[in-house]
């Protein structure tokens, strides 16, 4: 990508951190992972690569044999893995992990996972927010990190400055900052701020993206975005914000979950829901930015994978990758046993019933279910081309339907 930024790249993002997603071929139809539809199994496809990526989260990860990705993001720590990654997929963009939000509140290191150092934050207390009586506020749900005032324009200075050494310090292709906050319910605060510099959260980080992101970008590095907003009022951040990155993060996708690391099962967004996500992902693209679509999930949560990746591909028209994160630290062990791949779309996603929407690609029909209930149906009724078939898709969950 570099300076370039070549969309080409950015097309088929695929990468490993925590990500599967189980595939099975049948004679009828493709389930997205989770139960078979009533066709008998045949063997499983080679994995496919369009637009399936992921992050890699943690400090001690590692990297077995080949990594056939396009983006993989690394925290600073993991930054010994370059080379190797580089040696065996030469093609793979990789992205410098860093929080714009909050800081951790000790460590005199002059990297790290944040947009400036513990002990520059030290040495700058007014960068930190506080209450109406003066005190810092805390995250409760990250009580190592101290949340920051991203409007600050001295810390504004120091993330730009420390966030282009760290580039310049190795073979990053870019960076993707987290904690890209519309308001302060992102977090649990121990009592709510009371000197965001421009009045609000929003006001805030906008005003960080066009003194650091874009910069960055102007610099030539890929800017992707964790953004973090609200159901109720998503159109203005992700307007705001948009324009000035090439790929913004919508995670918790299609499932709520706190951690990447809880592994009990997912409850999967309602219809009402994935009206919303199809909303952002349009919004997001119409301002000529890829989409990360992020969902937290085990490894055998078939349902929930077919689920995430089905809803990423039918709002999909731009560069971006869904990723299904597992708790793991290998690369090697967090790769999808198959991805979806049915080529490029042939027509817009259309909802064929209530709760139940279908979308022509070159290779196949995607079907997804988002209703309560298990859909039955025929591919006549669902418009899926000439070719009587029965069709059957369990509640919440996706498959894929062969062409004619």
């Amino acid at each position: 990508m570099g300076a370039a930024r070549s969309a080409a790249a950015m097309r088929r993002l695929v990468g490993a951190i925590c990500a599967a997603l189980a595939l099975t071929l049948t004679t009828s139809c493709r389930p997205v992972g989770g139960t078979p539809s009533s066709s008998t199994e045949t063997d499983r496809p080679t994995a496919g690569t369009r637009d399936v990526g992921a992050l890699l989260h943690g400090t001690r990860v590692s990297l077995d044999g080949a990594l056939p990705s396009d983006v993989v993001v690394l925290q600073e720590s993991n930054r010994a893995l370059i080379g190797q990654i580089r040696r065996s997929s030469p093609s793979t963009r990789i992205l410098l992990y860093q929080n714009i939000a909050a800081v951790p509140d000790r460590g005199d290191s002059a990297t790290g996972p944040s947009v400036v150092t513990a002990a520059a934050a030290q040495r700058s207390p007014g960068w930190a927010l506080h209450s109406a009586s003066g005190a810092p506020v805390r995250w409760h749900d990250f009580p190592y990190l101290q949340p920051m005032d991203t409007g600050d324009p001295g810390y504004q200075r120091a993330a730009l400055a420390k966030v282009r050494q760290e580039l310049a310090g190795a073979d990053w292709d870019g960076v993707f900052l987290d904690d890209v906050l519309s308001d302060t319910r992102g977090h649990t605060y121990s009592a709510e701020p009371a000197d965001i510099t421009g009045g609000t959260q929003l006001a805030a980080t906008t005003s960080f993206l066009l003194a650091v992101a874009a910069p960055l970008r102007s610099d030539g590095h890929v800017i992707a975005i964790n953004a973090q907003q609200s159901r109720g009022d998503f159109e203005g951040p992700l307007s705001a914000w948009s324009p000035l990155v090439d790929l913004v993060m919508l995670e918790h996708f299609v499932a709520w979950g706190d951690s990447p690391l809880d592994r009990g099962p997912r409850q999967r967004f309602d219809e009402g829901q994935v009206r919303w996500r199809l909303r952002e992902m349009a919004l997001i693209q119409q301002h000529g930015a890829g989409v990360l679509a992020l969902t937290y999930g085990s490894a055998d949560d078939g349902r929930t994978q077919a689920f995430h990746r089905g809803v990423y591909l039918l709002g999909d028209s731009r560069p971006g990758a869904s990723m299904w994160t597992i708790p793991t630290a290998s690369m090697r062990s967090a790769r999808p046993a198959a991805d979806l791949d049915l080529g490029a779309p042939t027509a817009s996603a259309r909802e064929a019933a209530p709760g139940v929407w279908v979308r022509p690609f070159a290779e196949g029909w995607l079907v997804v279910n988002a209703r309560g209930e298990a859909l039955r149906s025929s591919s006549g009724e669902l418009g899926l081309g000439s070719t009587a078939r029965d069709v059957e898709v369990g509640a919440r969950t996706a498959i894929a339907v062969p062409s004619d």
